[in-house]
This record gives structure tokens, sequence and C-alpha cells, in this order.
């Protein structure tokens, strides 16, 4: 985000891609439809990269699951050692609780 000072010294946020009009070599009008462009190519890969981390996850838990012989691998504590990912673990196991009985 570039922040541009206004004539009554207010700061007015800009999205980073006026910095290259100060370079002369893009006009507003190209510049805006490449940045118009861009933001649709991303939109449209959202679909695409969601399935594909869903099917990533889905193979790691069934490969695990096969690995580890057991279906709830996730939560043996001598599989799961780090403190950081025991704790995210049981944080994720609360709110899902939380959201089951709300």
């Amino acid at each position: 985000m570039v922040v541009l000072m206004s004539r009554n010294n207010k700061s007015t946020r800009y999205p980073a891609f006026f910095q290259f009009l100060s370079n002369n070599t893009f006009s507003y009008n190209s510049l805006f439809s490449y940045y118009a462009w861009n933001m649709a190519l991303s939109e449209s890969l959202y679909p695409t990269f969601q399935t594909l981390e869903i099917t990533l996850r889905n193979s790691i838990h069934n490969a695990a699951h096969q690995y580890f012989k057991r279906e709830g691998w996730y939560s043996d504590r001598q599989i799961i050692k780090h403190p950081n990912d025991v704790g995210a673990l049981d944080k994720a196991k609360k709110a899902l609780t939380r959201m089951l009985l709300t």
C-alpha cells in the first residue's frame, strides 16, 4: 500500500501499483488494466487452489491413517510432539467443540 498526503495533509492509501506511475513506464489506463486482469486471474484460481488444498490434506490424512494404523493419529502425543502443534491441535478441537454445541 502506498500512502500519499493530500492537500489538507491527510494521508490517503492507494494500491501499490500507483508507485509505478511515477517512473512514466506505464500509463494509468494500461496499469489499471494489468491490475484488473491480475485480480480476475487470481480470483479464477481460488477454486482450483481450494480443491488442491483439500485433496492434499485428505491424501496426507489417509496416508497417515494407513501408516499409523489408527483414525485419530493426529491426537497421539507420540506422533504430534512439538508444543506449538499440540497447542494448535487443542485450540482447534476446542473451537470445533464450541461450534458443535451451539
